[in-house]
């Protein structure tokens, strides 16, 4: 009777195991397609543009920092991408705002959206950005980090004018609204959930270089202790 009962419970434990790995799978398996049906979404697509405009700007703000004296041809190019990174943050909200709800509809508002965050960005200098706050917060602050993206890119446009200005570059629109604005000239620098926002993006959508211009940018202005505030 005792080695029946034994016996009995063996294969209810065998069971039971059985069961609790095969429903480990299945949401191991479910999670790891959070990211990857969203890969080609508008609302991705977004995020990866503006990721594109960023790093574009970013790369010639450097520049124009580096150069004792900028040429009129720099600052029209600084110009036209500062303009598509202030165009963007509209369409960069709603795509965020789609992005969110998208996994709170189907249930992947969870920890394990924090860890594809942190298996997706691999070996980049923002995944240690990510693991420290979540991926959770760091899409819910960057809603306010969007608010400041045109003061950061006038406080960057300063810094360009009064490296040296044409007159036909001084006299557009966009330059006097730079003269204009109350943002402090400062070093090159830009809010770290945005960037780290902006480097998801491109990472999801295979968008190397990107991403790696991102990053190297996210570490000389961040760096290790960075939060979402910053």
């Amino acid at each position: 009777m005792r080695k029946q009962l034994n016996r009995r419970f063996a294969a209810f434990l065998t069971i039971t195991f059985a069961l609790v790995i095969s429903l480990v799978s299945v949401h191991e398996t479910s999670a790891q397609r959070y990211l990857t049906e969203i890969r080609d979404s508008a609302d991705i697509k977004g995020v990866a543009q503006f990721a594109d405009n960023l790093s574009q700007f970013l790369t010639l703000a450097e520049k124009a920092e580096a150069d004792s004296r900028l040429n009129p041809i720099l600052l029209k190019q600084l110009e036209a991408a500062a303009k598509k990174v202030k165009d963007g943050t509209s369409n960069l909200r709603s795509s965020l705002k789609g992005l969110v709800g998208n996994f709170k509809t189907k249930d992947q508002w969870n920890e394990a959206l924090d860890n594809q965050f942190n298996e997706l960005l691999s070996n980049r200098k923002v995944k240690g950005f990510f693991q420290r706050n979540g991926a959770r917060k760091v899409l819910t602050d960057i809603d306010a980090a969007i608010n400041a993206i045109n003061s950061d890119v006038d406080s960057i446009m300063v810094i360009a004018v009064k490296k040296g200005l044409s007159a036909s570059v001084g006299s557009s629109i966009f330059f006097q609204t730079s003269f204009a604005s109350t943002a402090p000239a400062a070093k090159v620098r830009f809010k770290c959930v945005v960037l780290g926002v902006a480097i998801f993006g491109a990472e999801l959508v295979k968008a190397s270089r990107t991403a790696e211009n991102l990053d190297g940018f996210f570490d000389k202005s961040c760096g290790a202790g960075a939060n979402t505030a910053t």
